[in-house]
Order: C-alpha cells, then structure tokens, then sequence
C-alpha cells in the first residue's frame, strides 16, 4: 500500500511538471503564431498559399487592400503567371480603366501538418515603378537631345564669332579715314 502511495506521489509530481511545460509550449507557440500573422500582414506585398487544388490557404490583406485584388482575380493571375512563368504580367483594371502591372514569385514548401505541399506567391504592384522608368528614360533621352544641341550650337557659333569680329573691323575700318 506504501509503494501505491509513492508512486502515486511520483506520477502526480510528473504530470504537474508535464502540464507546467505544456502549458509553457502553447504559450510560446501562441506566441509564435501571433508574430507570424501580424509579420505576413505587415509584409509590402502580397502573399497567397495555396493547395494544388487551386484553394487558399491564407491571403494577406496587402492583396484586397493595397492591390485590390478579389480572389477570383488573383487566381486568375496566379494561373496566368503558371502558364507563361513571366514574372511579370499585366492586368486591365476595371477601376480605373488603365493597366497595371504585377510582378510575381513562387516557391512551394511541404506542411507537415496537414502532409502537402503548398504554393507560395509573391505579389507586387509594380506600375508605378515602370511609369517611373520610362519617364527616366525620356528624360535620358532629352538630356541627350540638349547636349546635340548644344554642341551644334557651339560648333554654329565659333565661326560666326571669326566672322562677327571680322566684320566689325571692316565696318570700322570703312568708317575711319585714314
């Protein structure tokens, strides 16, 4: 009856232990995940997981907020994105009647959890920087445009200068008699 009691003693000892590590392992795990949503929704650009189904698994907001893309929309880029495999693909906005441009990555990684591999897509809107490109661009060509002209103007200039002074000197030479 003695060795029931201690080993009773034993065990409730052991499962008071077990249920104090367990209960700081949820918390850290609680922990983990909140900082793991609160990074992908912070995250500048869009992130989308999804089944080889073509379900979702997570979406950050950066996509329906910033990007303004519905689910049917964004699948319908991710399909065309797996398709041409060009990173970067363009889509007609019905918003503002004028065409954006996306630039997408992929990679996939195994969950463990639920035994399947997912996709992971990368989504940035990357109109403005190709507006901004191009405006560089033209600016470039511009620039190069002046200095042409500049340098036609200075090649202009340096014999109408011989011929500036040597009409002057005429002009003085006819007006002065000698």
């Amino acid at each position: 009856y003695l060795s029931v009691i201690v080993i009773s003693r034993q065990l409730r000892s052991e499962f008071f232990t077990l249920q104090t590590d367990l209960t700081q392992t949820w918390k850290k795990w609680k922990s983990q995940e909140e900082f793991s949503k609160s990074l992908i929704e912070k995250l500048p650009f869009g992130l989308a997981v999804m089944h080889n189904n073509g379900e979702f698994v997570l979406q950050n907001s950066y996509l329906t907020d910033k990007l303004n893309l519905s689910s049917e929309k964004l699948r319908n880029l991710i399909s065309a994105y797996s398709k041409s495999r060009k990173t970067t693909l363009r889509l007609d906005s019905d918003i503002m009647s004028e065409q954006r441009i996306f630039n997408f990555d992929q990679t996939a990684y195994f969950d463990e959890e639920i035994n399947e591999s997912l996709n992971l897509y990368f989504v940035k809107d990357v109109t403005e920087l190709r507006v901004l490109e191009n405006q560089s661009k033209e600016n470039e060509k511009l620039a190069a445009v002046g200095t042409l002209a500049a340098g036609i103007a200075h090649q202009i200039r340096n014999p109408l200068a011989g011929i500036s002074g040597s009409i002057q000197m005429l002009s003085q030479e006819s007006s002065d008699p000698i």
